[in-house]
């Protein structure tokens, strides 16, 4: 999941990043966050979010995915809802008239 608060000029003054299914628990994903936070979500800021993102993460191999799987494919979930907010695709929006932009 993704919160993110924009201002002036359309940069990203607020961000969350919530990571299921990665690791133990749910995590969140500070330092992508911090990536995310003065960007305009131009395409290199996303890229380097996934990565910062996947090298937070602790995933596992279970009967779903392997480790392996699951670390290459968090930049590409990530990049996607990230592409869906910056307008480059549609996977879905929070409520437009409280700021705040949601990615599920």
């Amino acid at each position: 999941a993704i919160a993110l608060r924009r201002g002036d000029g359309g940069r990203v003054s607020s961000a969350r990043v919530a990571l299921g299914a990665v690791g133990p628990h749910p995590i969140r994903a500070r330092a992508a966050e911090a990536v995310l936070v003065g960007s305009t979500l131009e395409p290199d800021a996303v890229r380097r979010a996934g990565l910062a993102a996947a090298s937070e993460a602790e995933p596992f191999t279970d009967a779903i995915g392997s480790a392996w799987y699951r670390r290459r494919m968090i930049p590409v979930v990530l990049g996607r809802a990230l592409d869906g907010l910056a307008g480059r695709t549609s996977p879905g929006s929070g409520d437009p008239d409280d700021g705040e932009e949601v990615a599920r």
